[in-house]
């Protein structure tokens, strides 16, 4: 369980992206900085020397940054969301010799290290890969689909059967299982949820208060926490949020809405008994360079901004949560 929120701030090119990790486990997340100048290694392709510099939260195994979620200095960002039953990799013996191959834990460094807009991304996907290849025997692959957003808009990457498949971001949200087609066609559930007082035809004038219409039109929205419902409650709350208010204000609204869509701890168990909860809620502000976040043990943010010379260096800069 996850959930990604891309939340317009204003008539300019503004943006702020969050996301939930829901997971029962911590798997050693720090926020960590690549910078500019840290060879970047692929297990299919050459090491890039230079590349823009990368902001996120990732665990670091053997010295290798594996993001869940990051922003570049360029203000481009990409989640990666669980996607079990769906995710397909592309296997070593079908590889196409025309495409470049990139293991599933390589690619937001990928993208990021290289794109600075998400039109920037789709270019580059028309010629890559998502393959087969475990970072260790020990570390197999995650199934996993993408959340890749900019100021010039966002997208959704899944590899499925059937192939890459892009989507445009049509609600501003990405969750989990089914594929993203099936949350489109399930949004149709809920045209007609509105933030307004609805008009009613009342038989008495005694039927209902003022006090009891405040909220009524939002009547049938979902509270559970399975994906599609978390799609459902997040996009609708999104389009009306209001992101008028400061920068500070935004960066507020952001986490209050992926808060309305966090399991509290006890809320949602695993088959085993384990606790699947909210392990950290990140937001982004590409403007200010800055990555926020809030734990399951601190509500108090912390905030990481990528500076300029935290952008220089040779070796990863890691912030413990």
């Amino acid at each position: 369980m996850c959930t990604g929120l891309y939340m317009r701030a204003g008539e300019d090119e503004g943006f702020l992206f969050g996301r939930n990790m829901d997971i029962e486990v911590h798997f050693g997340e720090r926020i960590v900085i690549t910078p500019r100048s840290m060879p970047l290694h692929f297990r299919c392709l050459p090491t890039v020397n230079t590349h823009h510099a990368i902001i996120g939260m990732a665990a670091v195994k053997d010295g290798y940054p594996l993001y869940a979620d990051a922003m570049n200095e360029k203000g481009l960002c990409a989640a990666g969301l669980h996607f079990p039953g769906n995710a397909v990799y592309v296997p070593l013996e079908t590889s196409a010799k025309d495409k470049c191959r990139v293991a599933p834990f390589e690619l937001i460094p990928y993208l990021l290290g290289y794109c600075e807009t998400v039109a920037e991304v789709r270019r580059l996907l028309d010629k890559t890969e998502i393959g087969d290849i475990h970072f260790s025997p020990e570390l197999p692959n995650t199934p996993l689909h993408w959340y890749i957003v900019g100021r010039d808009g966002g997208l959704i990457l899944e590899t499925v059967s059937e192939g890459l498949k892009i989507y445009d971001d049509e609600f501003g949200v990405l969750t989990n299982n089914p594929p993203y087609p099936y949350h489109r066609a399930h949004m149709n559930r809920y045209v007609g949820l509105t933030a307004s007082v609805p008009h009613f035809s009342r038989a008495s004038e005694s039927a209902l208060g003022d006090t009891y219409d405040l909220g009524v039109g939002m009547v049938g929205l979902p509270g559970d926490y399975t994906s599609p419902s978390r799609f459902a409650r997040a996009a609708i709350l999104r389009r009306y949020a209001d992101v008028s208010g400061s920068v500070d204000e935004k960066v507020v609204q952001t986490f209050r809405i992926l808060g309305a869509v966090a399991p509290p701890s006890g809320c949602v168990l695993t088959r085993g008994g384990r606790h699947h909860v909210t392990r950290y809620t990140a937001c982004m502000d590409p403007q200010a360079r800055t990555y926020h976040v809030v734990t399951d043990q601190k509500i108090t943010p912390l905030s990481i901004t990528l500076t300029d010379q935290r952008c220089e260096g040779y070796e990863l800069w890691e912030a413990h949560l």
